[in-house]
Order: structure tokens, then C-alpha cells, then sequence
């Protein structure tokens, strides 16, 4: 059975386009030297106060393209999440640190650390309480009867990832990572006098592209296959999806003045809950992209099958030489 959850960690349809919350292994893992993203997704307005995530990283490698078989990518990331009426923040920072081992001309192996300072914070202020019924109407002046909570809690996490990558010219690419987040199962309750731990989070995710067969009349075409899982506890949720990535303008070969331009176009399935159309734009070393959930669960009853809408911004880049 698989369930989806949207309690615990950010909850991104777009995964791969913020790589550190994806994989801690995946910091500096990129053609060029520095990577700077940018997430948001807002979900469940239509029947709830809004659930929104906004986020923001940059990652850079070190040593590379200088003769050496490894190189380091080292990344900072910060997170805003915002859910319901109770208005359940989590606000993270997180400083990640991975190694690549160039194995052979198309192989790399790379692992990953991350550490992080999280607050979570909560209002119960704008919740309502069967105590508060005073058997004819709502009553907010009567106690709510609850155990005291503290509005705030910090704590410190701690994740771990690795990732192999595969090049085959331009025909094959292959990218395969597992991650491990949570390791230290930090204390995430409100109530100082209960314990609650933050269950750790196993990510299993796979990337291919394939070229398809070239043809004068068409430009280059590629199909893209991606994989998610994830399980957090008894929590579990799988992505499947394919994309259509064509090749729209090619770069000018000596020089600068043309960009290359592509755009991906296609979809993900997360079992038993939604359809994600997904559309990216990637002209030079900018990347675009948008995505909308329609959500198909049970929910859809009071969803009207609106799930939430996501975007994201990447722009990487050369380190001067000058």
C-alpha cells in the first residue's frame, strides 16, 4: 500500500530540480562550477489554507577539470514550509559537503553529507477544539482542555546520500542515488514532556536519457524516464514518470553568440494520489520549469481534483578565469 505524506519533509513534484533536498550526494555534481536554485510549490488551496514551500540553494564543485580523479562540491540550501491553519512552519538551513571519484571516462561515484538547524513552529491559536462545544454552538472562550505545548522547537538533522553517474556519449546518461535523511531522528514534538521523533527518510531515485534516432528532418530527441521513492515510517510514495526532451535550437560552435535551447515536456504518476503534468525550458544555463498536480485520491471529492501548482528557476555557471 502506498500513502502519501505531506506532514513531514518538503514535498517537492519537481524533485530533481532541487538536487540537495533530493540527494545530499548530488552538491556540485553539474558540468559547470556553480549552481544556483530556486523552488516554490503551493498546494491544497482549494479546500484548506494554503500548503506552501518555498525554497533556495547554491552549490559549487571544487578541484575539478584539474587533472584530478576526485573532486568536492560543497552546498547551502534553505527551506520555508507553511502548512494548514494551524500554520505548521518548518524553516531549515542545511550546509551539505559530497566527494565525487571520477572511476573512468564514463563512470563518477559520489557520497554526501548534510547537516542542518531546523525550527518548527506552530499556532493553535486558529484551531478549534471539540472542548470548546458548549452543546447548542462553538464557545472560544471555554479551555480547550489540551496538553500545554511550546510554540516552537529547534533541533539539529543530520543526512547522508550517495549517487552513480553514467555517460555514454551523447546517446545514454544514467543517474542513480540513494539517500538517507533524518539519521539522528531529532525530537520534533511541541511538548517538552513527550517525545517525537523525526523518522528517518530512505529515497531510492534513477534518471536515464536516451537519444532516439537521429533524423535530418527533426531535431535531436531524447525520452527521459525518472523513478522516485520514498519511505519515511509507515509513509511510502513512488513517482514514475517520462519525458520527451527536444533539442529546439543548437548552440553556434565557436562562439557565443547562440545558446543551445531544449524543452522537456511530459508527466509523473505518484501512486494513489495524483497526475503531475510537468514542462521544463532550458535556453543557455538558465532552466524553467512548471508543474500541476491533479490530485486523483479520495480527496478529489473536495479538491475537484486541484492539487497544487510548482515552479522552478536553476541557473548554473563558469567560475572567471580572468
Amino acid at each position: 500500500l502506498f500513502l502519501s505524506s505531506y506532514s513531514q519533509d518538503i514535498h517537492y513534484s519537481q524533485f530533481d530540480a532541487s538536487p540537495l533536498t533530493l540527494n545530499p550526494a548530488l552538491t556540485g555534481v553539474m558540468d559547470l562550477n556553480f549552481r544556483v536554485s530556486n523552488n516554490y510549490k503551493n498546494q491544497w488551496s482549494s479546500i484548506a489554507a494554503p500548503y506552501s514551500t518555498l525554497s533556495f540553494a547554491y552549490d559549487m564543485n571544487i578541484l575539478k577539470n584539474r587533472g584530478k580523479s576526485t573532486y568536492l562540491g560543497v552546498g547551502l540550501a534553505a527551506f520555508n514550509d507553511k502548512a494548514g491553519k494551524s500554520q505548521l512552519t518548518n524553516t531549515q538551513i542545511n550546509l551539505s559537503v559530497a566527494a565525487t571519484q571520477i572511476l573512468n571516462d564514463h563512470n563518477t561515484l559520489s557520497v554526501g553529507l548534510q547537516g542542518g538547524y531546523a525550527q518548527k513552529s506552530i499556532n493553535l491559536s486558529q484551531l478549534t477544539w471539540d472542548n470548546q462545544f458548549n452543546g447548542n454552538n462553538f464557545d472560544p472562550t471555554l479551555p480547550t482542555r489540551e496538553l500545554s505545548y511550546s510554540g516552537k522547537k529547534n533541533y539539529v538533522d543530520v543526512s547522508a546520500g550517495g549517487l552513480w553517474n553514467f555517460q555514454g556519449g551523447d546517446n545514454l546518461k544514467l543517474s542513480s542515488g540513494v539517500a538517507y535523511f533524518h539519521a539522528n531522528k531529532p525530537d520534533k514534538s511541541f511538548n517538552n514532556n513527550v517525545k517525537e521523533q523525526l523518522q528517518p527518510k530512505m529515497v531510492l531515485h534513477q534518471r536515464t536519457e536516451i537519444k532516439l534516432r537521429h533524423s535530418d528532418n527533426f531535431p535531436d530527441r531524447y525520452i527521459v524516464p525518472k523513478i522516485l521513492y520514498m519511505k519515511q515510517g509507515a509513509h511510502q510514495e513512488l513517482f514514475l514518470g517520462a519525458f520527451i526532451k527536444m533539442v529546439v535550437q543548437t548552440a553556434s560552435r565557436y562562439t557565443n553568440w547562440r545558446n543551445e535551447v531544449t524543452m522537456d515536456l511530459g508527466a509523473f504518476y505518484r501512486k494513489g494520489d495524483a497526475v503531475i503534468a510537468a514542462t521544463s525550458f532550458d535556453y543557455g544555463n538558465i532552466r524553467m520549469g512548471i508543474s500541476y498536480d491533479i490530485n486523483i485520491s479520495k480527496l478529489k471529492t473536495a479538491s475537484t481534483y486541484n492539487g497544487g501548482i510548482e515552479f522552478s528557476l536553476i541557473y548554473t555557471g563558469i567560475f572567471s578565469t580572468e
